[in-house]
């Protein structure tokens, strides 16, 4: 059976850069869009358990229907009837037969997963696909909400939002706070189960690449190939995009005290304080229709996944 891998990290933490690299060695299978790479399936944070009972076969068959026209797993190589002849199985086992028959198809021992919103799923993840292995992926604060303010910038200049001082304030707020929360659930899979999880440092990743997936492939009990050290997609960086921004180009509001401040507040947040902000955040997101505070102030700005365009959940 092929092991089954999930890159954990919140978003411009290089977790596409990673898996990409991942994905160059042979005996790792992952789902790509051609010329773009890494595509996530946000499976278990947007499907998983939203079909009810997967028993009943009607249930079962519905959820198969809306799979088999998701980009996900088109990219996979999977069909309805493919989908529908798994059954009966749960909602964990549906996903890794998919991803075991891709693995198989070819001729890879492994097989990676990347969607940031799992990073808060992990646990639940390893017990739906006994088994699984994790690598993260964590950025330097700092930079992490750079990034951040860069891609909320290029889309302020391309007209599709509209966010003055007050409110790039509060974003910065909110993605310290959902940073710091990502990394508190990253310690506690650290904690419960650290022979299943592997931690880099982006910075690492950066100095040297090499001897980082060298350590990886060592976890994954494979071979290292030099393949591994150049991905062949364009970085997935507001930065590296052609006629778009540079550092310089960023407002150098609200770095400094603003973000020492939240930084350090939520540092100093007790993990289930944290976690509890998150989840009515989340609660409050369903019940307004994402015109919540909740929404402006927990979550980013990223739409609904890929493949789950011309969907309406």
């Amino acid at each position: 059976m092929p092991q089954a891998v999930f890159i954990l990290g919140w978003g411009r933490s290089g977790t596409t850069w990673l898996n990409n690299l991942l994905q160059q060695h042979s005996g790792i299978a992952t789902v790509i869009e051609p010329g773009r790479g890494t595509f996530e399936s946000a499976y278990f944070s947007e499907v998983s358990g939203r079909y009810g009972d997967l028993s009943e076969i009607t249930n079962f068959i519905e959820l198969c229907a809306v799979l088999a026209q998701s980009a996900y797993f088109r990219l996979a190589g999977v069909t309805m009837e493919q989908l529908v002849r798994k059954y009966p199985a749960d909602y964990g086992e549906l996903f890794r037969e998919v991803m075991d028959g891709f693995a198989r198809d070819q001729g890879c021992r492994v097989w990676t997963e990347k969607t940031p919103a799992h990073t808060l799923l992990a646990e639940n993840i390893s017990s739906a696909i006994p088994g699984a292995l994790f690598i993260s992926i964590e950025r330097d604060a700092r930079d992490v909400v750079r990034s951040q303010m860069a891609r909320l910038e290029t889309s302020r200049r391309a007209g599709q939002v509209k966010v003055g001082r007050l409110g790039l304030g509060i974003k910065t707020a909110q993605w310290i706070l959902t940073r710091q929360h990502y990394r508190n659930r990253i310690e506690r899979l650290a904690r419960r189960m650290p022979e299943r999880l592997e931690r880099v440092r982006y910075e690492d990743l950066v100095a040297d690449t090499g001897a980082e997936m060298r350590r990886i492939c060592e976890f994954l009990d494979l071979d290292f190939e030099s393949a591994m050290l150049h991905a062949p997609f364009r970085r997935n960086s507001v930065f590296a995009r052609k006629n778009q921004l540079t550092p310089e180009d960023l407002p150098a509001w609200p770095f400094g005290a603003w973000f020492s401040f939240w930084h350090g507040f939520a540092k100093l947040l007790p993990a289930f304080l944290l976690s509890g902000m998150f989840r009515i955040g989340q609660a409050l997101e369903t019940g307004f229709r994402r015109k919540s505070l909740s929404f402006f102030f927990f979550r980013g700005l990223k739409g609904a996944p890929g493949w789950m365009d011309e969907r309406k959940w």
